[in-house]
């Protein structure tokens, strides 16, 4: 997986929630990086807390006002043309029906070559991250439709966190004490990552199906 992915993961999607809840923090990069070559280097520095604020998370996107003003796709690419950004990016407009959505290409100074497609949704609380990470072989429009893909099966959810998200969130919202937050299916890492954190800290993680596409996690002390 890329590197750059956790940057810009840790930026945009999980730190500004633990932000939220009092712990002020903030991350430094040098130098991105994609596999196999890697060489990625960032730095986060956090301010600890006594006390952690009530866990939140902000609505799920509204699917009829997403526009420019809170969705972007970015393309990355490392010793490589740009061409195969703007092609993955034109694809994923397409395949999402997002014609006016904001793109940008980022140039990445890394050991290797390398290349990959993000698409953000801005909300309340953070910013939803969905990325493919270019494959030798694979198309940029086939990278285009596998990214687009999980954007829309989240927007059918009508969740308030992707599953990739909804892993990391469980450790926060054991040590704020309590809540709760709707995902789609979780994967099994997170059902496992689930019963280490009942194990260490007592307290119970629910975790419950509520409809076709939607299911919510939620704490309470046993």
């Amino acid at each position: 997986m890329a590197c750059h992915l956790h940057y810009v993961f840790f930026k945009e999607s999980y730190l500004p929630i633990l932000n939220a809840m009092g712990v002020q923090n903030d991350i430094e990069v040098s130098q991105l990086g994609f596999y196999p070559a890697s060489g990625g280097k960032w730095q986060i520095k956090i301010n600890p807390t006594k006390q952690l604020k009530p866990f939140k998370i902000g609505k799920a996107p509204d699917v009829d006002l997403l526009n420019t003003d809170n969705t972007k796709l970015t393309g990355f690419v490392s010793q490589l043309p740009d061409s195969i950004a703007m092609r993955e990016m034109n694809a994923a407009k397409k395949a999402l029906n997002w014609p006016n959505a904001d793109c940008q290409i980022n140039h990445v100074q890394s050991p290797g070559p390398g290349n990959s497609l993000q698409i953000k949704i801005q909300s309340q609380s953070h910013t939803h991250l969905f990325e493919v990470v270019g494959e030798l072989g694979t198309s940029a429009e086939n990278i285009a439709k596998r990214c687009a893909g999980r954007v829309k099966a989240f927007l059918k959810s009508n969740s308030q966190v992707e599953h990739y998200l909804a892993d990391q969130l469980l450790v926060l919202m054991a040590l704020a004490g309590s809540g709760n937050f709707t995902t789609p299916k979780p994967s099994l890492h997170t059902l496992t990552n689930a019963q280490v954190i009942q194990q260490i800290t007592k307290k119970k993680i629910n975790i419950e199906q509520e409809s076709e596409h939607i299911w919510r996690i939620s704490l309470t002390s046993t």
